[in-house]
């Protein structure tokens, strides 16, 4: 098994690009070959519209993101219907597109195939903005393209809580590897154009797969947990909706992406209160102990833990004596070094909250779940 850690700079205009090099730098992960659907108008948009009358609407299909003028003044939509050659969008275009120009079924499709068999199954092209980009999770691919795809869900890694611009930096964090995949992306920092406070900098957020270890054998299902922000929701506030995973087959394999949460060994607060954690050194044994996530199937139940993710506490404990490890301070566990790394955080005004812990608020911008993240093979 082969671990890919990297952190990087980029751009909104480039995220995509490096992203997919990255990956694909992994031996586990594979370009699935998409073809790229292009058309072009026929007739002009209306500014105020959100339909458009296309040359061909073939390989366009329904709740598929499209690119219109891509790499000049582009535009991504979602497409809820198609009639004939009218396909209508999720919002109206707020543009004029002139007769002629390019309508872009965007997909870049990568796969893993966990040790359990589990599909991991991710389009990094989804929705595409100056603040935040959805990546979509699939359950399965069939092997044919276009449209080999079944059963989408998309997510949303926020990196600003307002607009900014396609060249503005934004850091990545990536780790992958066979049965998982971890994206962290922080917006503008304090110091650096764009940014949202130059105090507190911007929004910090993530996306992350993971494969099942199960805990029954009745359980016939190879589920892929799908983490990140479900929604697409106002900028201004990374955090409605932001609590729950995706389960993308239940335990007897009938049904797709049902809704879960994690939990973990920890003492239970609310995240408006001070941060209780425990403690993970034992002086029994001198060991410094990862803690599981544990997911549980809002219908079903306990289902099993994620297999290559662990819970390290917060960058705010209290008591003060339940210090955790250092930012950025590696652990071998189980044949695996992993790094411990705050995964998200606020910028002053705006929450950025998600299924690994909800704790980074806008008035306590410091505060942030600390994850065990893959980093190397031991």
């Amino acid at each position: 098994m082969t671990i890919t850690y990297t952190e990087f700079e980029t751009t909104p205009a480039g995220v995509v690009a490096a992203l997919k090099t990255q990956i694909l730098a992994n031996p586990h992960w594979t370009d699935l070959g998409v073809v790229d659907s292009d058309t072009t108008n026929t007739v002009a948009t209306v500014s105020a519209g959100a339909t458009a009358t296309l040359s061909s609407v073939a390989g366009f299909t329904v709740g598929q993101w499209i690119t219109v003028n891509p790499g000049a003044t582009e535009i991504s939509r979602q497409i809820i219907s198609i009639a004939g050659n009218v396909i209508t969008v999720n919002s109206n275009w707020l543009a004029i597109f002139p007769i002629g120009t390019t309508f872009k079924a965007r997909s870049t499709v990568l796969k893993s195939t966990s040790d359990n068999g589990t599909e991991l199954i991710l389009d990094l092209e989804g929705d595409l903005t100056t603040n935040y980009m959805s990546v979509i999770a699939y359950r399965q691919w069939s092997g044919t393209a276009t449209g080999g795809w079944t059963d989408a869900k998309p997510n949303w890694i926020f990196w600003k809580s307002a607009t900014g611009t396609t060249s503005m930096p934004i850091h990545v964090t990536l780790s992958v590897g066979k049965n998982h995949l971890f994206i962290a992306i922080e917006g503008p920092r304090s110091h650096e154009v764009s940014t949202t406070s130059t105090t507190y900098g911007s929004v910090k957020n993530y996306f992350a797969l993971s494969e099942l270890t199960k805990y029954h054998a009745g359980d016939t299902g190879t589920p892929a947990i799908s983490i990140g922000v479900p929604t697409q929701i106002a900028t201004t506030s990374v955090a409605a909706s932001g609590h729950t995973v995706s389960i993308s087959r239940d335990s007897a394999d009938t049904n797709s992406w049902g809704l879960g949460r994690l939990a973990s060994l920890d003492f239970p607060t609310l995240y408006t209160t001070d941060v209780v954690n425990m403690n993970r050194a034992c002086s029994i044994d001198g060991n410094v102990y990862l803690l599981p996530y544990v997911m549980f199937s809002e219908s079903e139940g306990i289902r099993g833990r994620l297999t290559n993710f662990f819970y390290c506490n917060t960058t705010a404990p209290s008591p003060l004596t339940d210090l955790p490890d250092p930012v950025g301070t590696r652990v071998t566990y189980n044949g695996i070094i992993y790094k411990q790394i705050p995964v998200n955080k606020g910028d002053g005004t705006a929450n950025a909250w998600g299924p690994f812990g909800a704790i980074s608020q806008s008035t306590s911008v410091t505060r942030s779940i600390i994850v065990a993240v893959p980093y190397a093979v031991a």
